[in-house]
């Protein structure tokens, strides 16, 4: 179950992601909204990096 938890976790976050990079790409030049949109990939791509280390570290632990 944590498992598949882990997987899902992975997907929506990536997912998330992917869905800022095309809003910086189709939005309009303004500084203020190119810097929030920063700051929440930022924030997603950290959120992806502990899911990812959570699993290498459950992994290396079992064996």
């Amino acid at each position: 179950m944590a498992k598949k938890r882990g997987n899902q976790s992975k997907r929506i976050l990536v997912e998330a992601i992917g869905y800022i990079k095309t809003i910086q790409k189709t939005a309009p030049e303004n500084p203020k909204i190119a810097e929030i949109l920063e700051k929440a990939e930022k924030n997603l791509q950290d959120q992806l990096f502990d899911v990812m280390s959570r699993e290498v570290t459950s992994v290396t632990k079992k064996t």
